[in-house]
């Protein structure tokens, strides 16, 4: 077994969003070293919002995720979130505050029914975003249950979530939140 020390240094990626400005990521596979990792994401948060894209292998959760995920003050924002949320739920945790950026937030707010189920780039268009496209991703969808990924799949998912953060963010806005 990989001493905890060890282990805590790898799974860290930097991954360049957009030109200039870079993003490090830890992707964790070990529930001891998941305590820090909320409690350092808690200090840096600036906004009640966060997008969602969770992914997991462990046997168990640990406490401390799921009274992150139970945080009512957060709204977790993503695309295509029953599946996520229902894997949640098998681990017997909850996480009510979790919105789907077509269904409740872009067809809702804007009032274009049309938009459910879309994808980003259709809700970005209807909120006038048509000259900053999501670039980068790659052309086929990571497996996300494999154990090790590319830097160009951790990339796919901070993209994927950045964009629905952006998106639920402006979308929310627009209720004066």
């Amino acid at each position: 077994m990989i001493p905890i020390n060890i282990l805590s240094k790898m799974g860290i990626y930097e991954v360049e969003i957009i030109k200039g400005v870079k993003v490090k990521v830890s992707v964790i596979d070990n529930a001891t070293l998941i305590s820090d990792k909320i409690s350092e994401l808690r200090s840096l948060l600036q906004r009640s919002i966060i997008g969602f894209d969770v992914k997991h292998q462990l046997a168990s959760v640990p406490e401390c995720l799921g009274q992150f995920l139970a945080d009512e003050t957060i709204c977790f924002v993503g695309i295509k979130l029953d599946n996520q949320v229902t894997s949640i739920q098998r681990h017997g945790l909850r996480c009510v505050t979790a919105v789907e950026v077509a269904d409740e937030l872009a067809a809702r707010i804007l009032q274009k029914p049309i938009l459910r189920n879309c994808g980003l780039v259709d809700i970005r268009s209807a909120l006038g975003r048509n000259s900053l496209p999501i670039t980068g991703l790659p052309e086929r969808i990571p497996d996300w249950n494999a154990r090790f990924f590319t830097h160009g799949e951790i990339k796919y998912a901070i993209l994927d979530a950045r964009s629905c953060y952006r998106i639920g963010a402006r979308l929310l806005r627009k209720l004066n939140l």
